[in-house]
């Protein structure tokens, strides 16, 4: 009993070790693709073609929050094919866990925006919009 918990320990360590290194490669890439970028549209670019490869996303979107309209705004938004989507805005309402999450500075991932409980609604409706 004691050598299967010991395989199952190191298989865990592996597993471990090998994730580690795989952030640590897009951390690499990501610096080399931000290396030298001031503007900070230059970075967010970096960082959403950057992500979207990484995570295997069919998008990825970079958004600031515009508090007097009370809205998400996606200057930044890629697809895996590599284009730019167009800029969005969608509600942002703060008693939503949907925007919750984001504005406790929790990163927050859906697996699948379309069935996800969490989002919104009106959200959801601007997300299929795109």
């Amino acid at each position: 009993l004691l050598g299967i918990r010991d395989i199952t320990d190191r298989k865990a360590a592996e597993e471990a070790v090998r994730a580690s290194d795989a952030r640590n490669a897009f951390l690499v890439r990501f610096a080399d693709a931000a290396r030298g970028l001031s503007d900070p549209a230059g970075v967010a670019e970096a960082a959403c073609r950057g992500l979207t490869a990484q995570l295997g996303t069919d998008r990825t979107v970079w958004a600031d929050v515009d508090w007097a309209a009370q809205e998400y705004v996606a200057e930044w938004a890629f697809l895996a094919d590599g284009t730019r989507a167009e800029p969005t805005r969608w509600p942002l309402d703060p008693a939503q866990p949907f925007a919750a999450e984001h504005l406790a500075g929790r990163p927050v991932v859906y697996a699948d925006a379309d069935a996800d409980p969490r989002i919104p609604d009106a959200v959801r409706t601007a997300m299929l919009a795109r």
